[in-house]
């Protein structure tokens, strides 16, 4: 890839994955966060505004998030009318980017790619997860499109070992970015204001926890053995349930012990893993999941709960952190005997102190140094050499925005 000489410019970062801003709160919104402190952050949101109109607001500082745009974009590919598509994201760059700055567009998906209309200075991909299908056609179109983004990156994240070697195939410039914490999400005064929820258990035994999407990476069969086995633990699986695992989920449902209360609100999250006993990672081991850097990890370990997971290679990678379960009986023990107290597990405190080494704040300031040492800043100072086209790689001319 070539590219027009640099001179002193500062960055905007304009980001896109499809989660919206005051949807779920994950990766996307808290690297975003923490990098606002370094550079301009525009969020593009994957819905329209209510109204069908594309709206812009600064829900705080350093961070502009605009609705609406990705979706006129997408109804325009449809209707093949992709040269307008592009005059409306060199509009939207005309209408954003400040005199004098550089666009850095940060791509977190490989499907919409909506880079393609907005002209920029630089890419990134952050190759977040796998794909999750067990579909081989789709496991070979997620492929051939995280291929055609791989090639034309100028920098790639990837959140787990075993995607950055994935990455590193098609793209030289490959760095781990673990997924982290956010300490101000678990502050006391938050924790402290989070009600009991009205699912939660009656009885006074230790809680076993589980907080995240209910699918196809869960070991259901593994919680289920393990429940069985451990009648004095109380069993709190919450998340989305998706479909197709509501069968499975159904004999777990039918355990005196176990609770699956389905998606519950951020407080309600709260509230469970400050006063669960224990936290659960039980991903089915396989190399789908060996790929995935759980964020629970961290957030387990930054209230200080022991975790207990299964064999898969993030985990195993981290045994400060984690009890490694490789059957359900070693998983039902490590649950009783971190339940108990042992020594086998980790302290509360070194827990803590695992979580406040991976903070969003720490993330952020890695990606500030990937920048400097690839030469796109300076002293955070920098400003724009003329925008790049918007689609610079051939290969990502199929990528569609359409749904």
């Amino acid at each position: 890839m070539t590219h027009p000489p640099w001179s002193k410019q500062r960055i905007c970062i304009v980001f896109y994955h499809g989660n919206d801003w005051d949807g779920v709160r994950s990766r996307q919104r808290y690297l975003m966060q923490a990098l606002s402190e370094r550079f301009r952050i525009i969020y593009l949101d994957g819905t329209w505004s209510r109204r069908g109109w594309i709206t812009a607001r600064r829900p705080e500082p350093g961070v502009t998030v605009v609705a609406g745009f990705v979706s006129l974009l997408a109804a325009l590919e449809r209707r093949s009318l992709g040269w307008l598509a592009r005059f409306a994201g060199r509009v939207f760059s005309t209408v954003f980017r400040k005199r004098g700055e550089t666009f850095v567009f940060w791509n977190a998906e490989n499907s919409a790619c909506p880079f393609r209309f907005i002209p920029h200075q630089r890419l990134v991909f952050d190759c977040i997860d796998p794909s999750f299908s067990e579909d081989l056609a789709e496991i070979a179109a997620f492929h051939e499109r995280e291929s055609a983004m791989l090639r034309s990156a100028d920098i790639a994240f990837a959140s787990a070992c075993s995607l950055v070697e994935r990455c590193a195939e098609e793209n030289a410039h490959v760095h781990l970015l673990n997924n982290a914490c956010e300490p101000a999400e678990y502050a006391a005064d938050l924790i402290g204001a989070s009600p009991r929820p009205p699912w939660w258990p009656a009885a006074d035994r230790p809680i076993a926890a589980y907080l995240g999407t209910l699918d196809q990476r869960f070991d259901f069969a593994l919680v289920t053995a393990v429940a069985q086995r451990t009648p004095n633990l109380d069993f709190i699986l919450a998340g989305h349930v998706i479909p197709e695992c509501e069968p499975l989920l159904g004999q777990l449902r039918a355990l005196p012990n176990v609770i699956c209360p389905g998606r519950i609100s951020v407080e309600q999250g709260r509230y469970l893993i400050a006063n669960c006993s224990v936290g659960m990672i039980p991903f089915r081991p396989g190399a789908m999941n060996d790929a995935i850097n759980p964020v629970k990890l961290y957030a387990y370990a930054l209230l200080g709960k022991p975790v207990v997971g299964t064999p898969i290679r993030e985990l195993c990678e981290r045994p400060e952190a984690v009890l490694i379960g490789r059957t359900p009986e070693d998983f039902a023990n490590y649950l009783v005997s971190a339940v108990g107290g042992s020594e086998s597990a980790p302290s509360p405190e070194s827990l803590r102190a695992f979580a406040r080494r991976n903070t969003w704040k720490d993330r952020g300031a890695a990606v500030a140094d990937v920048f400097r040492i690839s030469g796109w800043m300076d002293a955070f100072e920098q400003p724009a050499s003329g925008p790049q086209g918007p689609a610079r790689n051939p290969s990502l001319a199929s990528s569609s925005l359409a749904p």
